[in-house]
């Protein structure tokens, strides 16, 4: 007659055998326990999270790809945001950006935001740059936009991101006064004739090594603009007579 084997306890949950009543009823509580879990609604994380999040994502070694979008999946889930906030406290700090020597004057990074590096003329004489700030003002009676400008002073934290190449030219300081109509080093409105034909204003472009036309100058220069619109609208105008002719 065969000897008995003892297989243990039958669970009825898992239909399994346990070594005892004591982890039959655990493996009861912790079935209960993944469906709770699976009908709980999942929980958004806190703004506290969020900001303490964002935080050690500009300051850990992470090398994850840390777009908005990635950001904004974590922050759907409290638990994935704790977890993600643990994960990084045990991350290395990474190393300050060693900034470059730059000279004083207007800079643009590849985002569009506008910095003047200066030097303090009180204290300590220290480079240090503030944030151009632009703001749209109304329109004026021809329909166009019309917008104002202020400085708002940062310190040296922008001073570690801007490079020598980010310095602004003459070419681009001109564009951005025919479009906001007021010296992207000043801020001032531009109302002088050979100002608003630059886009900047004296001063500022003796200040800068910029081009600043005499009133001569000015009438030369306009007079030779209007001959080269002269000639492209005549061009497009024979091109288009050209086109309409039949083939």
């Amino acid at each position: 007659m065969p000897g008995f084997v003892d297989h243990g306890v039958k669970c009825g949950n898992c239909k399994q055998y346990h070594e005892s009543s004591a982890h039959v009823k655990l493996c009861y509580t912790e079935a209960k326990a993944e469906v709770a879990a699976a009908a709980a609604p999942v929980v958004a994380a806190t703004e506290k999270q969020e900001a303490f999040l964002r935080k050690l994502l500009g300051e850990r070694e992470h090398g994850w790809d840390a777009t908005e979008e990635f950001i904004q999946a974590l922050l759907s889930n409290r638990k994935a945001t704790s977890g993600s906030i643990d994960l990084l406290l045990s991350m290395p700090k990474a190393s300050k950006p060693v900034a470059q020597d730059l000279e004083d004057g207007i800079y643009r990074t590849a985002d569009g935001t506008i910095y003047k590096v200066y030097h303090t003329v009180h204290g300590a004489n220290v480079q240090v740059a503030k944030e151009l700030i632009v703001t749209k003002t109304g329109v004026d009676e021809n329909g166009k936009a019309t917008f104002d400008g202020t400085f708002e002073y940062m310190g040296k934290r922008p001073l570690a991101k801007l490079t020598p190449a980010m310095r602004l030219t003459q070419d681009e300081a001109k564009q951005f006064g025919l479009v906001y109509s007021f010296c992207i080093n000043c801020t001032r409105d531009l109302t002088r004739e050979e100002s608003i034909h630059v886009g900047y204003g004296p001063t500022c472009a003796k200040n800068n090594d910029w081009w600043y036309p005499t009133k001569v100058e000015l009438k030369a220069l306009k007079a030779k603009e209007e001959v080269a619109a002269q000639v492209q609208d005549a061009e497009v105008e024979a091109l288009a007579d050209y086109c309409s002719e039949p083939f």
